[in-house]
C-alpha cells in the first residue's frame, strides 16, 4: 500500500482513485477499503476529503471568480472565529498562506464555497463530536476491522461474530471489528439499521453513530443516524434499549451489565436534536401490538374505565398514567378493531370527556371524572 500522508486532506482530494472510490464503492472501493482497515487512525482525515468531494457533487454550475474569492474568505473568518474546531493533528504539517487557496483548482474551490452555501458543517462545526464519537470506537480496536457499505437499493444482511443479525438499509455503512473485546461488543453505524442483538448479559452491545450511543444486552431496535440529517432517532421493538449522548458515556457504563442513560421499551424512541444537543423521548408515530392483536379483545360491555386502560397497556406495552380515584367511576361500552392506538385512546377519551398527551413516552390522561 501506498505511503500517504495522515495530516493531508488535499492528498486524497487530488488523488482520483480515491474520488471515485466515494462516489462509487461498490465498484472502486477495494483498494481504499483495505487501506483504510490497515490505517485506522486515518479515518477522521478521510471523512474531511470525502465531504468536500460530496459537496462538489450538489451543484456543478461554474461560479464567478469574484464569488468564489468571497465565498472562501468567508470560510476563513469563520475559521477564526472558532479556531478550537481543530486539532494540531488535523492540520496540515506545513500551513500554507491564505493566498495559496485561489490558485487550486476550479472544483475544489467550488466546493469550499458549497460547504458554506450548503449549510453542511460536516466538515467545521460537527468535527468535534464526530471525532469525540470515532475515537471512542476506534481505541477499543481489537482484531481486523470490518467495513460494509450498502449501495445495492436493498436492505443488506450482515451477522456479526456473536451471531447478532444487522439489517443494513441502502446507502448505509457499518463498521465492526471480526472478534469483540472481553468486556463488550461494539460497532459503529452511519445511516440506518435494524438489530436484532443476541443476549449477553456480560457483554453489552454498543451501537456509536453520531452523537449518540446505544446500548443493549439482547433485543431488537432500529438506529437512525444520517451524517447530514438534523436529527438521530433510536426506536424499539422488543425489550429495552439504554441511550447515551457520547460525552456522558463512561467506561463504567458501558461495560456495565446495568441499563442507565435514557432508558426506553417497545413503541417508545429516542430522538437526538443535533442543535439543541438534547434526547427526547417519546412514542412512536404508529404503536403496534407488542402481543398477537388476537390474545387481545377490545370489546368493552360497561367495563370500568380501569380495566379498560390496563387492556390498552398489556396489549401496546405503554404506560397509561390518570388519577383512578377520579376516574373509579367511569365505565366504558365499545367495540373496537382495527383502529390505531391513538384513535382507540381518542375513543376512549372521548367517552369519559378526557383528554391525553404524550410526555416522556407515556400517555397521560386528563380528565374531571364521571357522573
Amino acid at each position: 500500500m501506498e505511503n500517504i500522508d495522515r495530516n493531508s486532506i488535499e492528498h486524497f482530494v487530488f488523488d482520483k482513485s480515491f474520488r471515485e472510490w466515494v462516489l462509487n464503492p461498490a465498484t472502486a472501493g477495494a483498494h481504499w477499503e483495505q487501506w483504510l482497515q490497515e490505517h485506522p487512525e486515518q479515518h477522521h482525515t478521510l471523512q474531511y476529503a470525502k465531504a468536500v468531494i460530496y459537496a462538489l457533487q450538489l451543484h456543478q454550475r461554474p461560479l464567478p471568480e469574484e464569488a468564489i474569492q468571497r465565498e472562501i474568505e468567508k470560510i476563513l473568518s469563520q475559521l477564526d472565529e472558532t479556531g478550537d474546531i481543530f486539532t494540531e493533528e488535523d492540520l496540515p504539517a506545513e500551513p500554507q498562506p491564505r493566498r495559496s487557496l485561489f490558485r487550486t483548482p476550479w472544483w475544489l474551490n467550488i466546493a469550499a464555497v458549497l460547504l458554506l452555501i450548503a449549510g453542511t458543517s460536516y466538515l467545521f462545526i460537527t468535527h468535534r463530536y464526530q471525532r469525540n464519537i470515532t475515537d471512542a470506537f476506534f481505541s477499543s480496536a481489537s482484531g481486523k476491522l470490518i467495513q460494509s457499505f450498502n449501495h445495492t437499493g436493498a436492505i443488506q444482511r450482515i451477522t456479526l461474530p456473536d451471531a447478532s443479525t444487522v439489517y443494513l438499509e441502502n446507502n448505509s455503512k457499518l463498521s465492526y471489528h471480526d472478534n469483540f473485546n472481553d468486556k463488550k461488543r461494539e460497532v459503529y453505524l452511519e445511516g440506518e439499521a435494524f438489530f436484532e442483538v443476541t443476549k449477553d448479559i456480560q457483554k453489552p452491545f454498543l451501537v456509536y453513530s453520531r452523537n449518540i450511543v446505544t446500548k443493549v444486552l439482547g433485543t431488537t431496535f432500529t438506529v437512525r443516524a444520517f451524517p447530514l440529517d438534523k436529527q438521530a432517532m433510536v426506536v424499539v421493538k422488543t425489550g429495552k434499549v439504554s441511550v447515551f449522548k457520547i460525552e456522558n458515556l463512561t467506561e463504567a457504563n458501558a461495560a456495565s451489565a446495568e441499563l442507565k442513560g435514557v432508558v426506553i421499551t417497545p413503541n417508545q424512541k429516542i430522538v437526538y436534536d443535533g442543535k439543541a444537543k438534547e434526547l427526547n423521548k417519546t412514542l412512536v408515530d404508529t404503536p403496534a401490538f407488542i402481543a398477537p392483536p388476537q390474545a387481545t379483545e377490545f370489546a368493552f360491555d360497561d367495563t370500568p374505565v380501569k380495566e379498560v386502560f390496563k387492556t390498552m397497556q398489556r396489549a401496546y406495552g405503554i404506560t397509561i398514567l390518570y388519577d383512578e380515584e377520579l376516574l373509579s367511576s367511569c365505565s366504558l361500552s365499545v367495540t373496537m378493531g382495527n383502529e390505531s392506538f391513538y384513535d382507540k385512546l381518542t375513543l376512549i377519551c372521548k367517552a369519559i370527556n378526557a383528554s391525553y398527551e404524550v410526555i416522556d413516552g407515556n400517555i397521560i390522561i386528563s380528565a374531571k371524572g364521571c357522573k
